[in-house]
């Protein structure tokens, strides 16, 4: 509103009830639009902290009277209860004089356990609650805010606050989110409050009408339609050769048929389309080693079954997967989710979950992973619980696949000088045990094996001005695309030490063809296979490759980027190198590296601060650990994530001899997952007692402080998960 006293600070600064009378005109306010928007909408109450008349002055006319409120009036504990209208004055109102709450006496009423007031917060913060109109750091606000916590033991039930952007103090951001369980959603700075409540009212509004599902994709996925796919480039001669080198990143070589094609994919696309058991998902699950055409053949299936009308999303690299999807209402829609990497997916579980539950058998999945990354993942026994799976293991080519592979080489004069097809598939099916189908490739080439390619290319650059920066450059890109991430120009150059303009003419020119493009901004090698065997011979021990993910770390540019492909977060490097054997100094060496670049990389913080436990320096695993919480935990990845830090949390404040906190910690665990076990253990050890049942644990037992016996525990409690 846009009254002149409208806030109890104003109301004592303009002499407080003896100089304000009731009806005083600096206390009234014009209708405000965004709260007529939101009291059309028909929802249940509103309560304010000011002591103006903004909230009635906007009612609209036909919603009939409204019941008011002060913090202390006959009948607030059942104010939901009734179907009328209301608005609650928490600090009492202007236009009722007596029910002003303006010194710490009047408050003591008020904060009693057994208080109307307690009851009134107690039934309102187990809904969803939304507070708009006003800094963080109110006086109003924080009062109000410890009062809730007062009611619920400590802590306050998950809440939004709807405030302009760049208007909050990140500290104060952070404190609002840790200790009151804030979701802060932020408008643009200018947009009024006003406009923004209309805005949150129109939102609300299209919630309530049930749409058609389209169907469409959800992010990190591009559907493959007609449009797209005439959209894919002509595959120029380089873009064909570097494909017979591994390069399998393109659509333009599976638009051109480069592939050559492969006994299973008929099996995957009949399995895809076929019937599925009810209460399943069909999912084809393709696993191997790298190199041999995983990423070739879901590009191929997706292709042909794009191309055959169906609706096809490809998962772009570094997205994740939603934990729910709407499929297109029509009885013959069939949508296909195709995502390399699969094993870095962790929220598959639930988005299989909630299609075996509500899919209607039209979401289909065709994974690819590595075999052994994803067995260390875990999700293989997950999946099964909800799907119908299809295990492919695209190991080495059989004969008929070799043939069209070499056919598909003479084509496109790809074959050594002399080598006939016969004389290739023999080079192919050679060569002994433990090559990839890249190897057998090559040897149909005429250039050995992978690793035997890549010396003769190290030993070309002897002699060369830039030997040493070559290599170097090399390695570096390397040693990120070993695990699938390309680096970017800019963190090239200064891995280098050269300035950026001069990178394509020293480096990337003379490395033609072993480093490509990656997007605009970055490089990697043709494959990860290359990659790794560049590792190999370039770092021969792990001396070699520490000091080089120690400089990769120590040059890592901060900030975010555009392409979540290329290396940016220390934890990207970290996490994948540390998989094997390594000591515990120089992990050390790599936190210490990465610190500078790590500012927003919440998994980072979270392995340093246990790193920190491990050796039980409590107060250096606290800070780094206060460091690994989301900000705002939106999706219950994050959320788990959140949880387990505040466990971590708990026991380093425990063994620091802070019970208090250690407590505080668990119950802001719990909130965030009710029915984690070891946080419920926690919590018993330290003697604590949760307020209200979680969330499908049947009714509330009071204990005469807590929520009543069989009091409705709808949206909004601590700990709820959102859609």
């Amino acid at each position: 509103g846009d009254a002149a006293i409208s806030s109890r600070a104003q109301l004592t600064a303009a002499g407080g009830p003896s100089a304000v009378s009731a009806d005083d005109p600096r206390g009234r306010s014009q209708p405000a639009p965004g709260l007529t928007a939101l009291w059309k909408l028909k929802q249940p109450g509103f309560a304010t902290t000011s002591v103006g008349d903004a909230l009635v002055a906007s009612a609209p006319e036909e919603l009939g009277p409204v019941r008011r409120y002060g913090p202390d009036s006959k009948g607030l504990k059942g104010a939901f209860d009734r179907k009328d209208p209301f608005v609650v004055w928490m600090g009492g109102s202007l236009a009722e004089p007596d029910s002003l709450v303006l010194t710490n006496k009047a408050r003591k009423k008020l904060v009693a356990p057994d208080s109307r007031y307690q009851a009134f917060l107690r039934a309102t913060f187990s809904r969803n609650v939304v507070f708009s109109g006003f800094a963080l750091d109110d006086p109003d606000l924080v009062e109000l805010l410890d009062d809730v916590s007062r009611v619920y033991n400590g802590h306050v039930p998950e809440n939004i606050a709807l405030v302009p952007s760049g208007g909050t103090d990140p500290s104060t951001a952070l404190r609002a989110s840790m200790h009151y369980g804030m979701n802060i959603v932020e408008f643009p700075s200018g947009m009024s409050a006003d406009d923004a409540l209309a805005e949150v009212a129109t939102l609300l509004e299209e919630l309530e009408i049930p749409k058609p599902a389209t169907g469409n994709p959800p992010a990190g996925f591009t559907e493959l339609d007609k449009a797209v796919r005439a959209a894919v480039p002509a595959a120029d001669q380089s873009t064909l050769d570097l494909f017979d080198r591994g390069d399998s990143s393109s659509w333009s070589s599976i638009k051109a048929g480069a592939d050559a094609p492969r006994t299973v994919a008929g099996d995957l696309k009949s399995f895809l389309l076929g019937p599925v058991e009810e209460g399943k998902v069909a999912v084809a699950l393709v696993r191997g080693g790298e190199g041999n055409g995983k990423t070739t053949l879901l590009r191929r299936v997706a292709w042909d079954l794009a191309e055959d009308g169906k609706r096809v999303f490809w998962r772009e690299f570094g997205a994740g997967v939603p934990d729910r999807y709407r499929p297109e209402e029509a009885e013959d829609a069939v949508a296909v989710f195709v995502a390399d990497d699969a094993d870095e997916l962790g929220n598959l579980p639930a988005l299989l979950a909630n299609l075996a539950a509500d899919g209607q058998g039209k979401a289909r999945l065709l994974l690819a992973a590595d075999l052994d990354r994803w067995d260390r993942s875990g999700l293989d026994h997950r999946i099964r619980r909800a799907a119908q799976v299809l295990d492919v293991s695209l190991d080495t080519t059989d004969a008929d696949e070799n043939r069209a592979i070499a056919e598909a080489l003479q084509r496109r004069g790809r074959l050594a000088d002399g080598k006939d097809i016969d004389a290739a598939v023999a080079a192919m099916d050679g060569g002994g045990e433990g090559l990839t189908l890249m190897d057998r490739i090559a040897a149909a080439r005429g250039v050995g094996t992978i690793k035997e390619a890549v010396a003769r290319r190290l030993t070309s650059m002897e002699g060369h001005a830039d030997a040493d920066l070559l290599r170097r450059a090399y390695l570096g890109v390397a040693l990120v695309h070993r695990y699938n991430m390309a680096l970017g120009r800019e963190h090239l150059a200064k891995l280098l030490d050269i300035p950026a303009a001069s990178l394509d003419e020293r480096v990337l020119k003379p490395l033609d063809h072993s480093l490509i493009a990656a997007g605009d901004a970055a490089v990697r090698t043709r494959h990860p296979v290359v990659a790794a065997a560049v590792c190999g011979l370039l770092a021969e021990n792990d001396d070699a490759r520490d000091a080089m993910v120690i400089d990769l770390l120590k040059t890592l540019p901060g900030g975010s980027i555009a392409d979540n492909s290329v290396f940016h977060a220390p934890s990207e490097l970290i996490r994948r190198v540390r998989q094997g054997p390594m000591a515990p100094l120089t992990l050390g060496r790599y936190f210490a590296a990465g610190e500078d670049a790590a500012r927003n990389d919440v998994l980072f913080w979270y392995d340093r601060g246990r790193f920190e436990t491990d050796f039980q320096r409590w107060e250096e695993a606290l800070h780094h650990l206060d460091q690994a919480l989301w900000r705002r935990a939106g999706d219950a990845v994050q959320k788990e994530h959140n949880a387990q830090v505040h466990s971590h949390r708990a026991r380093c404040l425990m063994s620091l001899k802070q019970k208090k906190q250690a407590l505080a910690a668990v119950e802001d665990g719990l909130r965030l997952s009710p029915n984690d076990a070891a946080l419920e253990r926690l919590r018993d050890k330290l003697g604590g007692r949760r307020r209200g049942p979680p969330r499908g644990r049947g009714d509330a037992r009071g204990d005469g402080k807590g929520g009543r016996r069989g009091e409705r525990s709808g949206a909004g409690r601590g700990g709820e998960r959102r859609g």
